[in-house]
């Protein structure tokens, strides 16, 4: 975020520089830049989502408290607190899949892509965050616990997390590093991007063209985590333990999925 959208019109300012006009201009040039620079066919012609727009600014306000925190020289006010940057913080927006769903998603990208079927597997049957999957390495993985580690700067919440994987997602990384090894590829990573052998950042383009091949055109990637949330809870599994799946630190973060569980309860009892 910081890197595209951030540094290109702040980052040759000093801190101390930066104005509230500053940041007001800033917000309103993003709410008017077009995804991707408009590189991508299937975007043209759109802007940045309003969600996008507040994590953008979310990140600089951090950036503020972050300098403040750390005393560093000038650094008094924060240019971005009077922005209203909280959102809807009540409910989890996005779409629910339902399991059918779910596997014609899963077959339409095998059909185009093996290795981003796979990355969506785990994905979709772990509720594990798309970085955390993308930049997967062998050595978290414990195949004979069952289980994948991750350290606290490796995560959101910054906290040491394990996630237990189920035996379809076993099955994927058994076959993953099978292949690899027949292949004579040393990696570190379970899911590498063959042209530049480091993990992949994103596989936007091909996101595009497998969801809307799916008949899923609004689908998002994290929507995959949702119904990771909300099958568990639909299944009976108790609020406590979908908590330590999701790997959230607050009972609250996890209750919103209650939201998505009851719309899809909703939905199915009005067909």
């Amino acid at each position: 975020l910081y890197r595209n959208h951030i540094e290109p019109i702040l980052g040759e300012l000093l801190m101390t520089s930066v104005t509230v006009q500053h940041v007001q201009a800033f917000a309103q040039q993003l709410r008017l830049k077009t995804v991707a620079a408009g590189r991508w066919k299937t975007q043209a012609g759109k802007t940045l989502s309003e969600g996008t727009v507040r994590r953008i600014l979310i990140l600089l306000r951090h950036i503020f408290n972050e300098a403040r925190r750390q005393k560093v020289p000038g650094v008094v006010d924060n240019p971005t607190a009077g922005l209203n940057l909280g959102g809807d913080s009540g409910v989890v927006k996005g779409q629910f899949l339902q399991p059918e769903q779910l596997r014609h998603l899963l077959a339409v990208a095998r059909a185009h892509d093996a290795d981003f079927a796979d990355a969506l597997t785990v994905a979709a049957l772990t509720g594990l965050r798309r970085g955390n999957v993308y930049r997967l390495r062998w050595e978290q993985v414990d195949f004979e616990r069952g289980v994948i580690r991750y350290e606290p700067h490796e995560v959101k919440q910054k906290k040491a997390f394990i996630k237990h994987i189920s035996d379809p997602v076993r099955e994927v990384l058994e076959r993953r590093r099978e292949q690899q090894a027949a292949a004579g590829l040393q990696t570190p990573w379970v899911f590498v991007n063959p042209h530049t052998g480091q993990p992949y950042h994103s596989r936007r383009c091909l996101w595009e063209t497998v969801r809307r091949a799916a008949g899923l055109p609004q689908l998002r990637l994290h929507d995959l985590r949702h119904s990771f949330a909300s099958a568990l809870l639909e299944a009976g599994a108790h609020i406590v333990a979908v908590k330590e799946a999701l790997g959230h630190t607050q009972l609250k973060t996890t209750m919103k999925y209650l939201h998505l569980t009851n719309k899809a309860r909703k939905q199915t009892e009005a067909l």
